[in-house]
């Protein structure tokens, strides 16, 4: 079965007054964009490709996803994730040239190449260009971006 994953924008009081976690899944209360197998460390390789960073910043990048952690329940197998503030601010400004090339970096990671469907690199670039767009809608209307992962 795998992973859901999708990504979604709101403001932390949006988060908190609607508890979707024991309701159902952030598509059914905030704009969203849905994924599968995308994981934690698929997360933090975007924000070190996206940010150039050092790729011996990946542990910490790790460590501080753990950090952004928001919810959690266990018990259904569900997590939320915040995509951290310079993150989202360079996914809003990515151009069309960044996103593919972009795109294929992360879709040349092994954790994408085991993936079944479509090709890895136009799986990656396609998941980045939504995500870009969520990130613009998300300056636009002050929101936080996050991830929504269930088992």
């Amino acid at each position: 079965m795998g992973l859901i994953s999708d990504a979604f924008i709101a403001t932390k009081t949006e988060l908190e007054e609607t508890q979707f976690m024991s309701q159902g899944n952030p598509g059914q209360f905030f704009p969203t964009i849905q994924g599968k197998n995308i994981d934690p460390l698929m997360l933090a390789q975007l924000e070190l490709i996206v940010t150039n960073l050092e790729k011996n910043s990946l542990p910490a990048i790790l460590s501080s996803l753990d950090e952004r952690m928001l919810g959690e329940a266990e018990s259904t197998e569900q997590w939320i994730y915040q995509f951290p503030d310079p993150l989202v601010d360079r996914l809003a400004t990515l151009q069309d040239t960044e996103i593919s090339r972009y795109g294929a970096q992360w879709g040349a990671t092994k954790e994408w190449q085991s993936k079944k469907g479509l090709p890895p690199t136009e799986a990656a670039t396609q998941f980045l260009q939504l995500l870009c767009q969520l990130a613009v809608r998300a300056h636009a209307e002050t929101k936080n971006m996050y991830m929504w992962i269930s088992l």
